[in-house]
């Protein structure tokens, strides 16, 4: 105990537990430290699968929010129902422990992968696709052509509507300061 750092006040528990380790051992079975402690026991369950606060949450979170939103939002249905507010902690717990949520987490091998089977290699190359459409688009447009072109924007009219033309030739303007020590307006280039 004291090579452990276990405080004195504990020497009874310490006992307690080598004596059920060592009776486990020899009855050839595997000790099983939370054996003894009895159900129900514990903070009581202030959501559950299937009802209306879960339903909320379903909601809230299937709609993209992230979980200190859907802690704020759950909390104002609640207060009208004359509910307690809950802690972000208690809605982590549910949303870990709910059967009908399934949380994924992004991988965390973003580049430098040569896999191209990853997640993240699929929604970049989706991407470049997308913005070479945007470009072809704008060109095409510019040189007075028509905004819809099924072959080069894709056979969906609805999704080629929503990916806007990309314009290249623009003029730019971008402002400089001056150092400083000078004083006067700012150049133009």
């Amino acid at each position: 105990m004291d090579m452990l750092n276990i405080p004195a006040t504990s020497k009874a528990r310490v006992i307690t537990t080598l004596k059920a380790i060592i009776d486990a051992h020899e009855a050839k079975k595997e000790y099983a430290p939370s054996a003894a402690i009895k159900a129900g026991r514990g903070a009581k369950v202030l959501i559950e699968d299937y009802t209306p606060q879960a339903e909320v949450v379903y909601r809230v979170m299937e709609s993209g929010m992230s979980l200190g939103n859907t802690v704020v939002v759950l909390n104002q249905w609640r207060r009208r129902r004359t509910l307690e507010p809950i802690s972000y902690g208690c809605l982590q717990r549910f949303v870990r422990s709910s059967a009908v949520m399934v949380l994924e987490k992004r991988e965390t091998i973003k580049s430098g992968s040569k896999d191209e089977g990853t997640t993240w290699a699929w929604a970049r190359c989706q991407f470049a696709q997308q913005l070479k459409r945007q470009f072809r688009k704008g060109a095409r447009i510019a040189a007075g052509g028509p905004t819809y072109v099924a072959a080069e924007d894709g056979d969906d009219p609805a999704q080629a509507a929503l990916e806007l033309p990309i314009f290249r030739g623009g003029r730019g303007v971008w402002r400089r300061a001056p150092p400083q020590d000078q004083a006067g307006p700012r150049d133009q280039v």
